[in-house]
Order: structure tokens, then sequence, then C-alpha cells
């Protein structure tokens, strides 16, 4: 059995697999996982917008990221989902006030019906649905408290 190894220059720290094991994402690009070719990128609305935090659906049709904006004198936090196969932005969606300081962490739930997302006050706030935007206040299932 061959074990290869592939490049992929200028790109983000963190990568991660999709379910079916072969894209990448870094938060800002897909790739194939076989060639390291990079296949499409996350496109990022025409604001200073910094993207994170990668996470695949379960079914490999979208991408949850965190992002942090800073458009002049707001800096906001918050989550955007993404379509796997075009990297076109289907929604986005800040925090509220009250959790500006949020960590830019947030995953799909295994059936891919949930986000997940942590919030400043050291807890993981389970938000539905997934597949549409997420109104703030959001829609908790549960708090997971890790403080």
């Amino acid at each position: 059995d061959k074990t290869s190894v592939v490049l992929i220059k200028n790109v983000g720290r963190k990568f991660v697999f999709s379910p079916d094991n072969t894209r990448l994402t870094d938060a800002a690009a897909i790739y194939d996982a076989r060639s390291g070719a990079r296949l499409r990128g996350l496109i990022v609305p025409p604001t200073k917008m910094l993207v994170t935090s990668p996470s695949w659906s379960p079914d490999g049709t979208r991408i949850v990221t965190g992002f942090q904006s800073d458009s002049g004198a707001t800096n906001r936090k918050g989550m955007a989902v993404w379509d796997a196969s075009s990297g076109e932005m289907l929604w986005n969606k800040p925090y509220p006030e009250q959790d500006r300081k949020s960590e830019l962490v947030v995953a799909f739930s295994q059936d891919g019906k949930q986000l997940s997302a942590r919030t400043a006050t050291c807890a993981v706030s389970i938000l539905a649905p997934a597949s549409r935007p997420v109104s703030f206040p959001p829609v908790f299932r549960r708090m997971v408290w890790l403080c």
C-alpha cells in the first residue's frame, strides 16, 4: 500500500476532512484531498472578515465556520454556513451583543440538524435548526458548561 504526501501551500493553519475524505477545507478554500488542488474558495463578502474553525455537515454539502468581522467601529463575531459545492455563503449571523467575546468555534451535530457555538460564558450553545438562518436569541436546545 502506497502512502503519499500532498503539500498545499499558502493556506490556513487548520484543515478538516470532508465526511467522505475526498476534500479538505481550511476555512478559506476547499481542496481535493488526493491531489491538493484548490477546488474553490469560500466566497467571503467584501468586508474585512476573518473566517475560522471550519466544520463539515455530515452529508458534506455545507460547511459552518466562525467569523470575526471588522467593519469600522464594530468588531462582531458570529457563525456562517457555506455551500460546499459552490463555496457561496448561504447565511451568516453575528452573535448577540452580550456574546461578542465568544469563541469562533462552531460545529454541526452528527445528524446535521443542529449547530453548536462556544459562548463567552464558557458554555457551548446547541442551536437549531442548522438548515436555515439562526435567529437571535437562538433556539437553545441545551447548554453544556465547560468552566
